[in-house]
Formats: structure tokens, sequence, C-alpha cells
């Protein structure tokens, strides 16, 4: 079931891609679109640290949903923005170092994640401790942006 859970966490992640570009397409603009995104992907990741044997399949199934649509949903439309907001000819530049950085924190939080789940009583603690600090990235971004 676990197998199973993280494969629809991951085909969510896909259908994010193309939901998320709709999205800001034709509803919200993209910058305000990913702070949104951000935050939602913090309250997915408190749930998920409060999965326990007792919960229904079907909240795992739609938590893992949305976990996955939010956290690795997000990058179509990061990438258009950069694109946009890039100094001209730049652009491959500023992709090369916005994609380092995404895998420097794709590096380091997963050890980090165990960390806190050693030094703490279990998933709970490290999920919130992921909350915080991808709405310390939503929060910062957010004050960043111009109406």
């Amino acid at each position: 079931m676990a197998g199973l859970n993280f494969m629809l966490l991951q085909v969510s992640a896909v259908i994010g891609r193309l939901f998320w570009g709709a999205v800001a397409d034709r509803l919200i603009q993209a910058n305000f679109l990913l702070v949104f995104i951000g935050f939602l992907t913090a309250v997915c990741c408190v749930f998920a640290g409060c999965f326990t044997a007792d919960w229904p399949i079907i909240g795992i199934v739609i938590v893992s949903l949305l976990l996955g649509l939010t956290s690795s949903g997000w990058n179509g439309i990061f990438f258009s923005e950069l694109v946009k907001y890039a100094p001209k000819h730049r652009t491959g530049d500023v992709a090369g170092e916005m994609q380092s950085a995404n895998l420097a924190g794709v590096s380091c939080l997963p050890p980090l994640f165990g960390i806190v789940i050693s030094l703490s009583d279990g998933f709970l603690t490290a999920f919130v401790f992921t909350a915080i600090l991808v709405s310390l990235g939503a929060g910062g971004f957010a004050c960043s942006l111009k109406s």
C-alpha cells in the first residue's frame, strides 16, 4: 500500500505541472500561485505527519495526491517565471543556478528529515519541520512580490 501511495504521489506531481500551468495561464498570476502552492505544501506536510494506522486509506491517498500536486508540481510555473524575469541573455545561467539551489535542497532535506526523526518522537516533528521550512520560503517569496 505504501508503494502504491508513493506512486500516486509521483503521478500527481506530473498532473500538478499541467494543472498549475493551466491555472497560472487562466486564473491566478503565477508568482502569487507559487506562494499559494508553497503554503498548501506546508499544510499537506503537517497532515502527512499525522498519518497513523488508524487513518482511513482514502484520507492518506488524498493527502498524498495533494502533496505530490503541490510539492513536486510547482516546477513548471516556477521556471516560466524565471524565464520571464531573468536578465537578458542570462536565462540559461539563472536557470542553472536555480536548479543547483533546488537540487541542493533535494540533497540536504532527506538527511535533515532523518536527523529530526532520530532526535524526536517520530515523523510528525520532521514533517512539521519541513512545513516550517516551506512556509518560510513561501513567506519570503510573498514578501518580495509586488501587486
